[in-house]
């Protein structure tokens, strides 16, 4: 009786994460057609404005987001998208409009994973030097004693002594670093 138990609580658990994943799922699956719906062509951050978006975090969170649900449902419009977005920014040459690796910005990071995968799908050489660039970037990045990346260049005349690493970015880029681009 008390295995019987057991294994039905462990169904009723098992049945509740694979609702609960298809729910977030489906979820996602909505904020993305708002996206999709509302910036067809491009990400901009407002409307009204219709200033185009930059290369920075949130641009890179949210194609990073839209890449997951690419592998998740292996639907193509969220690719298609992803690409339509980078090509927004990165020229034939690999040179990455907005970009500016002077600032050693690790919010510029963010997207160098997707730099990674449009190379491996496509084959286009645009893709791995913009993905060699941000790489050059992290090489040259300003650390701490400990050798863990400051988050931008000044950051110490900034924060004074306060170690400011966010762990956020520390996963970013290190999904990056961890990416072959040869």
């Amino acid at each position: 009786m008390k295995n019987k138990i057991i294994l039905l609580l462990l169904s009723t658990i098992s049945i509740s994460n694979a609702l609960l994943a298809q729910s977030a799922l489906l979820n996602a699956e909505k904020m993305a057609a708002t996206v999709l719906f509302s910036n067809p062509d491009s990400l901009t951050y407002s409307k009204e404005s219709n200033k185009l978006a930059r290369w920075d975090y949130e641009t890179g969170v949210i194609l990073n987001a839209f890449e997951n649900l690419w592998l998740q449902t292996g639907e193509g419009k969220y690719y298609k998208y992803i690409q339509k977005i980078m090509d927004s920014f990165i020229s034939d040459d690999g040179t990455i409009r907005t970009y500016n690796a002077e600032e050693y910005n690790l919010d510029n990071i963010v997207q160098g994973s997707l730099c990674i995968k449009l190379y491996q799908v496509t084959g286009k050489e645009k893709y791995k030097h913009a993905a060699n660039k941000l790489r050059e970037q992290l090489r040259a990045q300003p650390r701490t004693t400990e050798g863990g990346f400051w988050h931008k260049k000044n950051i110490r005349i900034k924060c004074g002594l306060m170690v400011y690493i966010w762990l956020n970015r520390f996963m970013h880029n290190t999904k990056f670093c961890l990416v072959k681009t040869s």
